[in-house]
């Protein structure tokens, strides 16, 4: 929750600032005082898979019915600099480019990284077995299609990759040499489609970026178990009183 979003829309500043430092002690005090720790997902994801992996200097992309993002810098720190809402970032200029959700910008990640992307492009080639799907179960029967060998749902994924390598493109000031990509949209045979084209467009168009492209074990749950891995973490640092999370490298971390 820390960033912007449904939630915190409207707040001021003060406001936003009471309800970052007391939510967790309101959710604790609801559940017998168990330990609570609030972040955003994003940086849940990215700090999970950091832990399993050992990158650094890596972004990352959540990819589910929304856009995730975080940042992990060369020291291999979680990034508490940033709000991490990626998804307000534009790829896309043209005004008639898709809309955010909620803020209504055109052309932002939220839309093109996202279960959006998947359901949008669908319906705009009037793919009857998604058109006769329930909202929730769209992306995953262009996934099923894929699978089947569908030559529409592989470019549909596929322009997902371009997306992929656009965006990489447009945050390449962070100089991450990797990015990870997390979420529903990037399970099983849609990860290694989304992936290649995405590998396969920075080298040929992007070439001065040298970023490795990974998909996280377990995607579709990256977030879960990023958090419980950051939520131990946090733990830890209160039980230690050591540094501030944000100065303690990820790679420290051990799963709960």
């Amino acid at each position: 929750i820390l960033g912007s979003g449904p939630i915190t829309k409207g707040l001021d500043q003060e406001g936003f600032t009471t309800l970052k430092n007391t939510l967790n002690e309101a959710i604790s005090h609801r559940f017998g005082g168990a330990f609570v720790y609030v972040s955003n997902d994003g940086k849940s994801g990215l700090f999970g898979a950091s832990v399993n992996t050992g990158m650094k200097d890596t972004i990352g992309f959540g990819m589910g019915t929304a856009l995730a993002f975080g940042h992990i810098d060369q020291d291999g720190n979680l990034n508490e600099r940033i709000l991490s809402e990626g998804g307000s970032v534009t790829i896309d200029m043209n005004p008639n480019g898709w809309l955010h959700t909620w803020t209504g910008v055109p052309g932002v990640l939220q839309r093109y990284l996202s279960q959006w992307a998947v359901v949008l492009q669908a319906e705009a080639l009037k793919i009857a077995e998604v058109e006769a799907a329930d909202r929730q179960d769209k992306a995953k029967v262009v996934g099923e299609m894929l699978v089947a060998g569908d030559e529409r749902a592989k470019t549909i994924f596929e322009n997902i990759g371009r997306y992929v390598a656009t965006a990489i493109d447009e945050l390449s000031y962070f100089g991450m040499k990797n990015v990870v990509l997390f979420g529903g949209v990037v399970s099983g045979r849609s990860a290694e489609v989304i992936r290649d084209t995405a590998q396969r467009i920075l080298e040929e168009e992007y070439p001065e970026h040298k970023v490795n492209i990974v998909i996280t074990p377990e995607p579709q749950y990256g977030g879960t178990i990023g958090a419980a891995q950051l939520a131990n973490a946090a733990y830890r640092e209160r039980s230690e009183g050591g540094a501030k999370l944000s100065e303690k490298s990820s790679q420290q971390a051990q799963a709960p």
